[in-house]
């Protein structure tokens, strides 16, 4: 009953990245399904996966990063 509803945060917070992306990097182009966000459970980290369209020379780039680390490690 009192659990948090991951999977709606999460989309949320894609619907933010997305918009940061539009609003702060123009030369990207990106579709919001372009974004993933993937929970690691065991290792406590959220990982981001977007692929993009670099405008100016029209390559595709894939950027894979840590969104979040549970641990302080890193």
């Amino acid at each position: 009953l009192f659990e948090q509803n991951n999977s709606v945060a999460l989309d949320i917070l894609g619907d933010e990245i997305y918009t940061k992306i539009a609003v702060f990097m123009p030369q990207l182009r990106v579709e919001r399904k372009d974004i993933t966000i993937v929970p690691d459970h065991l290792s406590g980290k959220a990982f981001i996966n977007i692929r993009a369209t670099n405008m100016f020379d029209y390559t595709q780039e894939s950027y894979n990063l840590v969104l979040f680390s549970g641990n302080n490690e890193e």
